[in-house]
């Protein structure tokens, strides 16, 4: 068992600060969460930032053993301004509970989290411990673009030792800036390390252009006959709705709705070339709610009617 916070007690020296965060931005080179909780101990017997009602952000390092009654709800933090957690597991495991699901923050998983939000994290009664460490970031700027970055990618995060990510928050943990600006630096480092971090694993979890474009073409052409909700789509990938037309749009150049709209179109105009139905099976047929929503549709991508169309490719 170790002391509940990094915070609080003593002041670095300047050698003592130079040495500490040195050490934590290079700890990448014993990959082991270990060594980042040995590295963090020591800066909490150095000392750590103070505590203060108008600090960018708050840093902490604990263990949480069953008898703690650990629990914090999202609703009941309420503040006058939005500020975010963010908690690493260094050993044990805890969980992270939203919208329903409960996801095991066990080492190597990391969340992020809006407070106010409808969110809860705790020891469950199967775990035996829970040792962290957290930061809680207040800079307004900072909590709007992480905030974006949440919406995106959700809130639980996989971390390896080697993450510069993590070694970025555990320089925050550490603390010990000489100034505010220095600590302010610190703060977009983290910022610039979790974009980088959450890009890569888009680009790294989610299928290229090629794939991605293909079995959208495929899923819509199994399901033509009706509309298909993008909310649907990104089940289909195990996607969050945001994440998917994220990666979507950055992939194709176009929102997945447009997109979709566009296929449907494609199919409309090859039965318009070459059947005889009228616009009414066609519309039906292609996911469309009756002729007259075709016709709208049409025009406003093609700038003419379906039936200019059909007349002007069959002579």
């Amino acid at each position: 068992m170790f002391p509940r916070s990094c915070a609080g007690i003593g002041h670095f020296s300047a050698e003592e600060t130079r040495i500490a965060i040195v050490a934590l931005e290079t700890y990448s080179r014993f990959v082991s969460l270990d060594r980042i909780e040995e590295q963090l101990q020591q800066t909490r017997r150095l000392g750590g930032q103070q505590f203060s009602p108008d600090a960018w952000y708050h840093a902490g390092l604990e263990e949480r053993v069953q008898g703690d009654g650990y629990f914090w709800d999202g609703l009941q933090r309420a503040r006058s301004a939005p500020q975010l957690v963010f908690q690493v597991t260094l050993s044990g495991w805890g969980a992270y509970e939203e919208a329903g699901v409960v996801q095991k923050i066990e080492p190597g998983k990391a969340f992020l989290a809006l407070v106010p939000s409808p969110h809860r994290y705790y020891l469950p009664p199967d775990a035996p411990h829970w040792r962290f460490f957290w930061l809680v970031i207040r800079h307004a700027y900072i909590v709007q673009r992480l905030s974006e970055q949440h919406q995106t990618m959700g809130a639980v995060l996989s971390l390896s030792p080697e993450s510069r990510l993590l070694a970025q928050a555990a320089t925050l943990c550490a603390g010990g800036f000489r100034d505010r600006f220095a600590e302010e630096l610190a703060l977009f480092s983290f910022l610039t390390e979790y974009e980088r971090h959450a890009d890569h694993t888009l680009t790294q979890s989610t299928p290229g252009r090629e794939v991605l474009e293909e079995s959208v073409r495929r899923y819509v052409r199994e399901n033509l006959e009706r509309p298909v909700d993008i909310s649907e789509l990104a089940r289909h990938f195990g996607l969050s709705r945001t994440r998917f037309t994220h990666h979507f749009t950055q992939r194709i150049g176009e929102p997945p709705a447009r997109y979709l709209t566009g296929l449907r179109l494609e199919e409309v105009a090859q039965r318009l070339v070459t059947t005889d139905d009228t616009l009414q099976v066609i519309a039906l047929a292609t996911g469309f709610a009756d002729a007259n929503h075709l016709v709208k549709v049409f025009r406003r991508r093609y700038h003419t009617t379906p039936g200019a169309f059909r007349k002007q490719l069959r002579g």
